[in-house]
C-alpha cells in the first residue's frame, strides 16, 4: 500500500487493517486523529517524514518488518502501547512535540531485543511526558538525544535482561 503525500482530513482509522505488504505513507499528513490500533505490518513500514496533528495510536501494532519513523513530527500524542517491533526500528530525527507512551505490558516487551531501535537526534519538546515503561532497551540507541526528564521503567519480569546504550 503506498499513501505517499497524502493528506488525510478528519480520523484516518487504520484499526485491525493488515498490510501483506510494504507500507508507505512517506511524507503523508494527519490532520485528524489517527489509529492503528491492532494494526499489523508483515513487511516494512515507513513513516518517514509524516506529521501526526493529532493523537496517534498504534497500541497493540505489530510491525514484523522494518518500522521506519525517521523524521516523523508527532504535534500531539503518540502512543505505541503495546506494539511489538520484530525487526529494526527507526525513529532518528523525529520530533515528539506531546506525550509520548513506549509502554509494553506483563511479560511482553515493546521491542524484541534481538534488533536496534534507533532514537538519534530525536527531539522530546516535553520530556517530562515522555514514558518507556516496560520496554526491552537493550539494542536501543539514543545517540544525540537528551534523555533528561524522561520516565524509564522496566517491569520486573524484563528488568534482568535491559540494557540502554548511550553512544
Amino acid at each position: 500500500a503506498d499513501y505517499s503525500w497524502a493528506t488525510f482530513w478528519g480520523i484516518a482509522d487504520f484499526r485491525v487493517a493488515t498490510f501483506q505488504k510494504r507500507a508507505t505513507f512517506y511524507e503523508a499528513s494527519f490532520q485528524g486523529k489517527a489509529s492503528f490500533n491492532g494494526a499489523i505490518f508483515h513487511e516494512e513500514a515507513s513513516f518517514e517524514v509524516v506529521t501526526f496533528k493529532e493523537k496517534v495510536s498504534f497500541g497493540r501494532t505489530t510491525f514484523k518488518g522494518k518500522a521506519n519513523f525517521r523524521d516523523a513530527i508527532y504535534e500531539n500524542t503518540a502512543d505505541f502501547f503495546s506494539a511489538t517491533f520484530e525487526d529494526e526500528t527507526d525513529f532518528n530525527r523525529s520530533i515528539f512535540e506531546g506525550e509520548v507512551f513506549f509502554t509494553g505490558w506483563e511479560e511482553f516487551s515493546l521491542f524484541s531485543g534481538k534488533s536496534p531501535s534507533h532514537f538519534s537526534s530525536v527531539r522530546f519538546v516535553q520530556p517530562e511526558l515522555v514514558h518507556f515503561e516496560g520496554v526491552n532497551l537493550s539494542r536501543a540507541s539514543f545517540f544525540k538525544t537528551d534523555l533528561r526528564e524522561i520516565h524509564f521503567r522496566m517491569s520486573s519480569g524484563i528488568r534482568r535482561r535491559v540494557g540502554i546504550v548511550f553512544s
